[in-house]
Parts: C-alpha cells; sequence; structure tokens
C-alpha cells in the first residue's frame, strides 16, 4: 500500500488529536496522533505563526499484518522481522516548501517512540526502528 500523494487526493484517517500549549504566535504541540490504518504517526512539533515555519520530529510507524511472510523473505526479513517498523522523520522549513527527511532513532526520544506502541497495544519489543538511507550522490 502507498502512502498517498496528499497534492491528488485525501488521506483517509481514523483519528486525528493534539495536546500542546499557545505561546503569542507559537504553538507547541507535545503530542501529535494520526490514527490512520495501516499507518500511525506520533510527533512533537514548534510552529511559527507569525514567521509561518515549522519544526517537528516523529515516527511514521506502519503495522505489518503480513509480518509471518515477510520475516522469511531473505534480508528483508532481517529488517523487518517484528510487527511494527517505524520510520523516524523530522519536517523544517516554511509552511508552504516544508523540508521532510530521515532522523536518527536517537533523535525521538522516548516519549515520541512510546505514542505507536500505546496506541497499538502492542509490546515495545515489536517495534523495529528503520532509517532508510538517502540516494549516494555520484561523485563526477
Amino acid at each position: 500500500m502507498a502512502f498517498p500523494d496528499l497534492n491528488k487526493e485525501a488521506f483517509p484517517y481514523r483519528v486525528i488529536s493534539a495536546k500542546g500549549t499557545v505561546a503569542g504566535q507559537s504553538v507547541f504541540a507535545k503530542e501529535i496522533i494520526v490514527e490512520a490504518s495501516p499507518y500511525a504517526i506520533a510527533a512533537q512539533a514548534r510552529a511559527d505563526l507569525e514567521q509561518k515555519t515549522i519544526d517537528a520530529k516523529g515516527l511514521v510507524t506502519v503495522l505489518l499484518p503480513a509480518n509471518k511472510i515477510i520475516k522469511n523473505i531473505p534480508l528483508i526479513g532481517a529488517i523487518v522481522s517484528a510487527s511494527i517498523v517505524g520510520i523516524p522523520i523530522e519536517v523544517a522549513g516554511t509552511f508552504e516548501q516544508p523540508q521532510v527527511s530521515y532522523s536518527s532513532p536517537a533523535a525521538l526520544g522516548a516519549e515520541i517512540v512510546n505514542i505507536p506502541v500505546r496506541i497499538l497495544g502492542l509490546p515495545l519489543g515489536m517495534m523495529q526502528i528503520f532509517t532508510p538511507r538517502a540516494p549516494e550522490v555520484e561523485k563526477q
């Protein structure tokens, strides 16, 4: 299942929730949750409404219903042998052109990692954090 192109189609979701504070022209979200089967997205963010900028970090998790089949696939199975695969991301920049990049698992913080586990009701050991490598630029 491919993630929808948000410029062309809607993103069907079950629940969106956020907890945080507002100070002046800034919104500080301590916990953002988007449940959209098979995805669960957990994040923390700061948005400056005056400057129209965002700084966020989060974890996009994918529930793998075919876990028993996937873990038997050579090479891939070793990477995604858990029932949940989490991909850490960062979003920074302007509202008009935010830059989305992969993050290190250490940059997330335990509270973000625990959100999808809590939502899905699974033990922490069921999640595998996976950071895809950016394509390497060919040296000329």
